[in-house]
């Protein structure tokens, strides 16, 4: 918990605080990665804190509380036990944001009062085709700026039944616009409701991938996720200056590795000073000429410790953090095993974001698009590391266990006998392969 905590107090006190939760157990749409990434670009653009995940981990109530709304992201089956059931039906009762897009109607059959949130359940669908949508109450802010009759292609979900006298009907289908409707009459696509304390938001649409791209669509989803926001709980932490640490952090044994001013306690790899390509602009750590930057580590040898650091990529830029580095070798990452930082899409064989570099890569893509600042929290201790990418667990590990040596083995490390050799060693950033900027850099030791 203390280490999701700081990678959203690194991430500021947002407007608002929305969690992505796309886990499936059934049908996976091939849109969600856009899904993802176009939500978490629109919530940088409106200030908001978006985390993604596919964890139900996420469902206790410590955890949920961090959250104005929980948007579930064309989810499909069951995806939660019987506790977090629980959490998240107190979390809406009292007070939390629920988004439904798409497939979170395909969700939770055995949930009754999941089913009541959401509205309604999935029965079938045509082809995808071209539709009308009547809006029916321009009232509400997610569809106020639509016009009377709306035109767009998606995948036409019908109903086991209609929500309508249940909820706030927005949006409905005309069934004779297109082919093959199950539901011919009225047919309500997207609706709202408030639920105990808090409020329910869902849309039918969003099955593909170019909904993504159509700005409308997503306003309307943004609108309805600020809406469903609205009556959260949450206290919002105060925004901290940059380069500055909170009472709570200082409490809790946080303190900075970079100071904001200057390049002190740093120095190039195997050298005591640090070379012009690496530059404080603007209260940042910058790379300004990765021809004459090279890979900078700390001064001071760090053993167990959490790292937090705020990191922006320029398109297509690469860096990496690096632990455990040594005095030895031609090179930092001879010793110390890096996370890597890269500007790319998550693909088969790509090893992006958060990857520990050749070992272990993520299930997940939490990122934001290059341009924006992005959190990474790496926690290294004896019992188990970990990383997280903007609050968002990536994987875990055991230095040099039988499966962390079989990796090892496999990959170009296994030529140097010191890497992850040493229990204690220098904090090493990349900076020969790209324009990259570092802010917040905190550490704790544990």
């Amino acid at each position: 918990m203390l280490a999701f905590a700081a990678a959203l107090l690194a991430l500021g006190g947002p407007q608002r605080s929305v969690l992505l939760f796309s886990k499936t157990s059934g049908f996976r749409h091939d849109s969600i990665p856009a899904a993802r990434n176009a939500l978490m670009k629109l919530g940088e653009e409106r200030g908001w804190n978006v985390v993604a995940t596919e964890d139900p981990a996420f469902f206790d109530p410590t955890r949920l509380s961090a959250f104005d709304s929980v948007v579930f992201l064309m989810t499909t089956g069951d995806v939660l036990n019987a506790e977090q059931e629980k959490a998240f039906e107190s979390y809406v009762k009292g007070g939390g944001g629920y988004v439904g897009v798409h497939s979170a109607a395909d969700t939770e059959y055995e949930w009754p009062w999941y089913g009541n949130l959401v509205g309604a359940y999935f029965l079938s669908h045509p082809a995808i085709q071209d539709a009308t949508v009547r809006v029916e109450d321009k009232k509400h802010p997610s569809t106020s700026f639509l016009p009377s009759t709306w035109k767009r292609s998606d995948e036409w979900y019908d109903y086991r039944a209609s929500p309508r006298g249940k909820v706030r009907v927005l949006a409905s289908l005309d069934s004779s616009s297109y082919k093959d409707s199950k539901m011919p009459g009225d047919h309500p696509i997207m609706w709202c409701q408030e639920t105990g304390s808090g409020r329910s938001w869902y849309t039918g649409m969003g099955h593909t991938t170019e909904s993504y791209a159509d700005p409308i669509f997503l306003r309307t989803v943004a609108e309805g996720i600020d809406w469903a926001s609205a009556k959260s709980k949450r206290k919002a932490p105060k925004a901290s200056a940059v380069n500055t640490l909170t009472p709570e952090e200082r409490r809790a044994g946080w303190r900075l590795l970079f100071d904001g001013k200057s390049t002190k306690g740093w120095k190039n790899f195997r050298s005591n000073t640090i070379r012009p390509g690496w530059q404080v602009v603007n209260d940042v750590l910058t790379v300004t000429d990765p021809e004459n930057a090279g890979d900078i580590v700390t001064d001071e040898k760090f053993g167990w410790f959490e790292l937090s650091v705020d990191f922006k990529l320029e398109p297509g830029q690469n860096s990496g953090i690096m632990f455990h580095v040594g005095d030895t070798g031609d090179m930092a990452w001879y010793s110390g095993p890096e996370v890597q930082l890269y500007d790319h899409p998550a693909e088969p064989g790509v090893q992006t974001t958060g990857h520990l570099y050749e070992l272990y890569p993520a299930a997940v893509d939490a990122a934001r698009p290059a341009g924006h600042w992005n959190n990474v929290l790496i926690v290294v201790s004896p019992k188990e590391c970990a990383t997280y990418v903007n609050g968002v667990k990536y994987y875990d590990y055991v230095l040099n266990s039988p499966d962390f040596k079989a990796r090892v083995a496999k990959s170009k490390f296994a030529q140097y006998k010191e890497f992850a050799a040493f229990d204690t060693g220098s904090i090493g950033i990349q900076g020969d392969h790209g324009r990259v900027s570092f802010r917040n850099v905190k550490v704790r030791k544990l």
